[in-house]
């Protein structure tokens, strides 16, 4: 699976210090989402549906997060799983 150019972004705002500006998780995704315009926002929602599809090993998600400009890890490929699901609920 290959990034995009909302994953790209999506990715720069999960920062070190992120808990400066949202104390919880939900705080956290809607600060994150707060940047994207409606046009990005519906192209973050294909992209992120599409990878958690079943037929996205947790490796490749992984891979794909660890190859990101994120400086905060999920615990790995089912990490990012979970979080982009919790996400696509907020889209």
């Amino acid at each position: 699976m290959n990034s995009t150019p909302e994953l790209d972004k999506f990715s720069l705002y999960f920062f070190q210090d992120i808990d400066i500006f949202a104390t919880t998780e939900e705080e956290m995704y809607d600060f994150v989402l707060k940047h994207f315009d409606s046009h990005e926002r519906e192209r973050l929602r294909v992209f992120l549906t599409a990878a958690t599809e079943n037929s996205v090993s947790d490796a490749e998600l992984g891979q794909l997060w660890h190859n990101s400009e994120s400086d905060l890890d999920f615990g790995g490929g089912a990490g990012v799983r979970i979080m982009f699901k919790r996400v696509l609920e907020r889209l």
